[in-house]
């Protein structure tokens, strides 16, 4: 698979390249066309990335980074449309609309009615209530004020070949390779496919999907810092990652406020 140009393609966790303004490559290993009639409740795929065409255009999504806010525009105009028949329903839980936005408009792509990931490691990282305590109320339905830090969240999926395919000659490769850290600390390490042998992490599974490694800060930047400074502190043999997340967020934010959605 080639590799996505970081600056048109800001939340992936994967790199294929954009070299045309609507022309993605895709080893044809990995689709699939199924023929189905019907409503999408929840796009789900194995490796967390999910590629769709708008238009005609050719998109990659994932989730990458977040801030908590208050409602603005952005919620109003997806989620906020919705919430009297969410309540009607006596609905509780996660609700996430992952969108394309730009001066025109907000074009959704992917609705997901639970916690995602990495969305969920993401959200570990910046809210500060006990997560027992929190998703206690939540099943039950009760009043629950949730306290978020102030600033910025980041997380780096840390992923091990044959990822994002589905190999399992090459997977067995990887499995049962030890997970190592050279300062103590897991602070901000959050698991995906690994299991514990001998009191050690090891990759297991067969997704190749290790690691989500997070990070806060009152800036973007400083999000970033932190979440790859805790990267950099793991050992784990052709352990791969995007380097560029968040990068594009001063000028992604400055597009947003103008065009009115923060």
């Amino acid at each position: 698979m080639k590799r996505l140009n970081a600056k048109e393609l800001r939340t992936t966790e994967v790199d294929p390249e954009r070299v045309k303004k609507l022309d993605s490559w895709i080893d044809k290993r990995d689709m699939k066309i199924i023929n189905y009639n019907g409503k999408v409740y929840c796009a789900t795929v194995k490796n967390h990335i999910i590629y769709v065409r708008r238009n005609g255009k050719p998109y990659w999504c994932g989730n990458t980074s977040m801030f908590w806010s208050e409602p603005n525009k952005l919620f109003k105009e997806t989620i906020g449309r919705m919430e009297e028949e969410f309540r009607k329903a006596g609905y509780v839980g996660c609700i996430d609309i992952n969108c394309i936005v730009n001066g025109r408009g907000i074009y959704p792509l992917e609705f997901t009615n639970r916690f995602g990931y990495p969305t969920i490691s993401i959200m570990q990282e910046g809210i500060l209530n006990e997560w027992g305590e929190f998703l206690y109320s939540l099943a039950n339905k009760q009043n629950y004020q949730l306290r978020t830090r102030k600033g910025f969240q980041v997380g780096v999926v840390c992923v091990v070949p044959p990822f994002p395919y589905d190999d399992k000659h090459s997977m067995e490769i990887y499995k049962d390779l030890t997970i190592l850290f050279k300062k103590p600390g897991i602070e901000g390490i959050h698991l995906g496919d690994v299991k514990i042998f001998d009191n050690s992490w090891r990759v297991a599974g067969d997704s190749a999907y290790v690691l989500v490694v997070t990070g806060s800060g009152t800036t973007m930047e400083e999000a970033r810092k932190q979440a790859y400074s805790r990267v950099d502190n793991i050992i784990l043999i052709n352990m791969f990652y995007r380097t560029d997340i968040g990068a594009a967020w001063g000028e992604d934010s400055d597009k947003l406020m103008t065009w009115g959605y923060i």
